[in-house]
């Protein structure tokens, strides 16, 4: 059955090696032709059994705040290394000493609710069906300061996990998934110390 939705046309794109549909053919050749797609979790947590098929996705279970580190403290740590090429915007605004970088936490007002059925972020308008996803948002990276840039086609990151998951996805062809687990692994190892310190 999985073989005839791989090649029927009257069915959604769709890899027969996950069971997974897709919206459009070219989703499914960047899904096929993804280094991560079919990939072992080989990447585990410093701080958890817990294992990842890729980069991006450790630096992003480590950035969510679940082993009491956040964002801040990860992209701080990883301004603290010395990595080459060059991937980050004002390093020389590192912290002096040990300490967790302040984090605010944001609560919706009940203000927040301006139209039925919409609540208002105040510092872009963006709308949301519910106060909880306003509070993820207001909570998330979306209106931190870009701290990453790629080294090559010089797009620019808000955190760590964003500029690995654009390496990974070989837009700029900057390193192969050998490279990018073999710098990942100096990364760790230098980053594991470092936000023992926080």
């Amino acid at each position: 059955m999985y073989q005839h939705r791989s090649t029927s046309n009257r069915h959604q794109p769709w890899c027969a090696r996950c069971s997974r549909s897709f919206g459009s053919n070219q989703a499914l050749r960047q899904h096929i032709s993804s280094s991560s797609a079919h990939a072992n979790r080989i990447f585990e947590c410093p701080f958890c059994s817990r294992k990842f098929k890729a980069p991006s996705a450790l630096a992003h279970h480590i950035e969510s705040g679940c082993h009491k580190i956040n964002r801040h403290q990860v992209t701080a740590a990883v301004k603290q290394l010395k990595i080459v090429p060059e991937i980050c915007i004002n390093r020389g605004l590192l912290l002096q000493a040990p300490t967790p970088p302040s984090v605010t936490h944001y609560i919706p007002a009940t203000l927040s609710f301006n139209i039925p059925g919409s609540y208002n972020c105040c510092l872009c308008n963006k709308r949301f069906t519910a106060i909880h996803r306003l509070a993820a948002h207001l909570n998330s990276p979306a209106h931190d300061a870009d701290q990453f840039r790629c080294p090559k086609c010089k797009k620019t990151f808000k955190v760590v996990s964003a500029l690995s998951q654009h390496i990974e996805s070989g837009a700029c062809r900057l390193a192969n998934l050998h490279e990018i687990k073999g710098h990942f692994d100096l990364l760790t190892a230098g980053l594991n110390t470092r936000l023992l310190c926080f």
